[in-house]
Formats: C-alpha cells, sequence, structure tokens
C-alpha cells in the first residue's frame, strides 16, 4: 500500500515537472509563445492533477490497509496480518510509521497468545528514545502504554497494568490527539479496569458491559472477544448453560484467535 502511494506520488511529480517545464518553453517566448491565460490555466491544470493523484493515493492506501486489518477483525486470523505486515515493515523508516506497525504486529500477537514476541515488539518500542509530539506519536504512545496493560494482564500482574493505564490516561491529555482516537482509547481502558478487577475476582458490572460491549461491536475479532469475557463471567456465576453458549460461539467464529483454545479448555471442564 506504502508502495504504490510512493509510485503514484512520483507519477505526480514527473507530470508536474513535465508541464511546467512544457509551459516554461512554449511561453519563452518566439513563435510558439502562448497567452497568458492559457499559462494560467495550465499551471491550475498541473496543481489540480497533482492534488488529485494525492488524494487518489490516499484513498488507495487506506483501502489497502483496511483490507490487511480486515484479515484480523473481520477473518480472526492473526498470522495472515502478521504475515502481510511483516512483508512491508522492513522497508520503513519513518519513526512514526514504523511504531505504528509494531504496535498493530504487537496487537496481533496478541490475538495469537505469542506473548513471547509481544514482549519483543515492546522491548524494541522501550529501547526508542521517544513517541513524537504530534497527533500519531501520541497516538502510538497510548497504544504502547494499552500493549504493555495488555501484557501485563496476561500475566496476571494487576499492579503493573494499572500503572500502564494510567500512564495512557495522562497521554490522552494531549490536545492534538483527534477525538476519535481519545473516545476509542477511554473506551479501551474502561473494558481493561473491568478485565482487572475481574482478575481480582471483582466481577460488579462485568457482565452488563460485555453484555452491551459484544451488542455494539463493530468487528467479529470485538465480538468473540466479549463473548469470551462473557463466558468467564458466568462460569463465575455458575451458570454453565450461559458458559458453554459462549465457548460455543467463540469456538465457532473465533477462527485462528488464542481464544479458541481457551474456549475449547473451559468447554472441555464444562463437559467434564
Amino acid at each position: 500500500m506504502i508502495r504504490m502511494f510512493r509510485w503514484l506520488s512520483v507519477l505526480c511529480n514527473i507530470v508536474l515537472i513535465g508541464g511546467f517545464l512544457g509551459i516554461a518553453i512554449l511561453s519563452s517566448g518566439g513563435e510558439h509563445e502562448l497567452p497568458w491565460w492559457v499559462i494560467f490555466l495550465g499551471i491550475v491544470f498541473f496543481f489540480a492533477w497533482g492534488g488529485f493523484v494525492i488524494i487518489l493515493g490516499h484513498v488507495v492506501a487506506n483501502k489497502l490497509n483496511n483490507k490487511i486489518i480486515s484479515k484480523l477483525s473481520e477473518d480472526c486470523d492473526p498470522q495472515a496480518f502478521i504475515n502481510r505486515y511483516q512483508k512491508i515493515l522492513g522497508e520503513r523508516k519513518i519513526p512514526e510509521l514504523r511504531q505504528y506497525m509494531l504496535l498493530n504486529l504487537c496487537s496481533a500477537y496478541g490475538y495469537l497468545g505469542e506473548e513471547a514476541e509481544v514482549q519483543k515488539i515492546l522491548n524494541e518500542l522501550s529501547g526508542q528514545r521517544y513517541f513524537t509530539q504530534t497527533g500519531l506519536g501520541a497516538q502510538n504512545k497510548v497504544a504502547f502504554m494499552l500493549q504493555i496493560a495488555s501484557h501485563n494482564m496476561f500475566d496476571k500482574n494487576v499492579e503493573n497494568a494499572e500503572r500502564a493505564i494510567e500512564n495512557a490516561k495522562e497521554v490522552l491529555e494531549n490536545p492534538k490527539l483527534h477525538e476519535s482516537v481519545r473516545a476509542r482509547c477511554y473506551e479501551g481502558i474502561t473494558a481493561y479496569k473491568f478485565e482487572i478487577n475481574m482478575l481480582r475476582g471483582e466481577y460488579g458490572g462485568a457482565e452488563d458491559y460485555f453484555t452491551i460491549a459484544f451488542d455494539r461491536a463493530k468487528t467479529k475479532l470485538e465480538r468473540v472477544g466479549a463473548k469470551y469475557r462473557l463466558g468467564t463471567i458466568y462460569i463465575h456465576f455458575g451458570e454453565s448453560e450461559k458458559a458453554e453458549e459462549a465457548f460455543r460461539y467463540v469456538v465457532e467464529n473465533g477462527n485462528k484467535t488464542y481464544y479458541v483454545a481457551k474456549a475449547k479448555e473451559q468447554l472441555a471442564k464444562l463437559m467434564g
């Protein structure tokens, strides 16, 4: 996707430079001199063409990026997502873009349950001196903190998870963050707080929250995650039939995510 955008930009520059050179030559005098209004229209046209190519590049890149993301969000296939992302990651030199892609990979490895790979990426990101002060830099830093929180929750390290969440909340005060990004992050933080409480054995309000989360989920992956958490909540309250139904949903829809293996373990316990 990025390679295509780069080639579109090159094409835009070639056309613009060629067009301006042609206009300059024709307007330099002699028998082929052009009237001023033709030169003016030519300049307007080439600027418009350049803008069109840049916009088209963004549209194409976004569509291709969304197609890759759908491997994770809709197909629930983290490995396919990882394979696609790793092909383009090696060429990325821009720090913000590389951080963004590493964080997406980190998330995908988490959905595979490969926490060792998650830790490697977190270590790489921790070794970088800073996240830039731009909107994307702030977004990356929040995502980094939330990945740390998720990793610690996987290890049942509640204190470190809570510390990472508090750090993320501080970054969310950055005015350069887009409001939609801020809202999504706060929603993620709310979910993490319920999960942390569940690790402590405190389930108050969790069933209602994840039931609503399931109903409002925009992707299959979100629905699978919410349903798995509901299954663990039902087990806590001794509602075996509801738990079995929830875990079967996860097995049927979770495809290659680690949720499926965990759900099968829970089903085996319930059936045993």
